[in-house]
């Protein structure tokens, strides 16, 4: 994960990530590659899009902003019970607020055509589970893009 810049927290200080996902294996593999990456980021979960949609309005037990703060980057798995992750994709595109920040889209499918209607639906990377070290690099170049972009 060497795309990470080593700079202290304080300049990380404040940037959140989002991750929707709904699935305790990939997560806890997701958990442990951001751990060894040291990245001095915040990061919330999710684990389905009804979630998602009330972390990203700050509603219910999100309301309160400084213990969830509104997310600077979205990693978002499409496999998502209730409601899916094209959905939420979609509201984020389709939300004023939600523009400005990047969002890695996660999937089990690879297919063409699923990874094109993810981009076509305004994802601006798309990354293959299961995750491993080597293909979480996107994540690490957008996390690095955030750093440079915020700083």
């Amino acid at each position: 994960m060497s795309a990470v810049p080593n700079v202290g927290t304080s300049e990380r200080e404040g940037k959140t990530v989002l991750v929707v996902e709904d699935s305790d294996d990939d997560l806890v593999v997701f958990q442990r590659i951001v751990r060894k990456a040291e990245c001095g980021l915040s990061f919330q979960y999710v684990n389905d899009g009804e979630k998602a949609l009330a972390y990203l309005e700050g509603e219910g037990p999100y309301a309160d902003r400084k213990a969830h703060p509104f997310p600077d980057l979205v990693i978002l798995d499409l496999g998502l019970p209730s409601v899916d992750g094209f959905e939420v994709l979609e509201y984020i595109r389709n939300r004023p607020g939600c523009k400005g920040f990047e969002v890695i889209v996660l999937s089990g499918r690879d297919d063409p055509e699923c990874i094109g209607q993810a981009m076509a639906a305004g994802a601006d990377r798309f990354i293959s589970k299961p995750m491993e070290a080597k293909a979480l690099q996107g994540v690490a170049e957008a996390l690095d893009a955030l750093l440079s972009f915020n700083d």
